[in-house]
């Protein structure tokens, strides 16, 4: 338990047990990452334009974040035990790997209002996409109830080369041949769930 002012400019892991801040907190582009423990705040926790996320659970009336917000370690749960607000400047980044909520794949569970913003990024681990059906869903968020909406929406894909190749050929090849293969996966996921393509 911290019973004094803290102001975070780094990076606070809590790895078990709860950290407890009881007096005044202030985020000054710092990082708050639940590692398998929690964080608890007497007063309303404003990330500001740091990082929050990991799996576990941060206490707190209503935590707001204009950053970015990553649940999961890398996949993983993380629970709000109060009301969350998303800024129209947050980035939130669920990872898909597979179809068990929490930990296959990213959620976020709030007790209380989640009010959304902002932009929705997730992207698949190991080839998950390729499995996917039309039919499935991702609950990726849950709340008492739901106001707002984000604004914006990306799948990334991400490409990769051999790495045998590797200062064997050019880099601007190696950049090629990386975009070519992150945009065959796009246009195969375009094909199959009938996306438009200008809006993906």
């Amino acid at each position: 338990t911290f019973q004094i002012p803290v102001t975070n400019t780094g990076t606070i892991r809590s790895q078990a047990g709860t950290l407890s801040y009881t007096n005044s907190f202030t985020n000054n582009g710092g990082t708050l990452t639940a590692a398998g423990g929690n964080f608890s705040f007497s007063s309303p926790l404003n990330v500001g334009t740091g990082t929050i996320g990991g799996t576990g659970t941060f206490t707190a009336s209503t935590v707001t974040a204009g950053g970015q917000v990553q649940p999961g370690n890398s996949t993983g749960l993380l629970n709000i035990a109060g009301n969350l607000t998303l800024l129209g400047t947050a980035t939130t980044h669920f990872e898909i790997g597979g179809f068990t909520r929490g930990s296959l794949y990213d959620a976020i569970e709030v007790t209380g209002t989640a009010t959304l913003a902002g932009t929705l990024q997730y992207s698949f681990l190991n080839g998950a996409y390729a499995s996917l059906q039309s039919s499935d869903s991702f609950p990726l968020l849950g709340a008492a109830s739901v106001a707002g909406a984000f604004g914006n929406a990306y799948i990334v894909i991400e490409g990769n080369t051999d790495s045998s190749r590797k200062g064997v050929v050019p880099a601007d090849l190696v950049r090629q041949l990386s975009y070519d293969r992150a945009d065959g996966v796009r246009k195969a996921i375009l094909s199959k769930y009938k996306f438009d393509p200008n809006k993906f």
